[in-house]
């Protein structure tokens, strides 16, 4: 996720995310590695990887709703900092929407 305009409060954003995905064992990259997994799994098929991306535009509610999420997630594991955190983006946010470029997405698709 980038924005040309508060890269700042992204990256707190991103930072304070994959703070609380390693408090849950959660590997953020994990997807990079989905087409090579994949065969394994499903031997015979043909794997489609897609990519999407959405321009820069004011997605703030989407962040809010994703800090509100993540400040109930750290709650119920106990870690009030980070709760405290989140809910303090959350704030921020509906107080100054900002403008992102949101992170790509990446499909796949299992042919057969």
């Amino acid at each position: 996720m980038k924005s040309s305009y508060d890269q700042t409060r992204v990256e707190r954003f991103v930072s304070l995310s994959f703070e609380l995905m390693a408090a849950k064992g959660i590997d953020p990259f994990s997807g990079q590695t989905i087409k090579n997994l994949l065969p394994s799994i499903v031997p015979d098929s043909t794997i489609i990887v897609r990519h999407h991306q959405r321009a820069e535009g004011d997605y703030t509610y989407e962040l809010i709703g994703l800090a509100a999420m993540q400040a109930q997630v750290a709650g119920a594991i106990g870690n009030k900092r980070l709760e405290a955190r989140f809910m303090e983006v959350k704030v921020e946010l509906e107080a100054a929407p900002l403008l992102v470029i949101p992170a790509e997405i990446i499909s796949c698709v299992l042919v057969l």
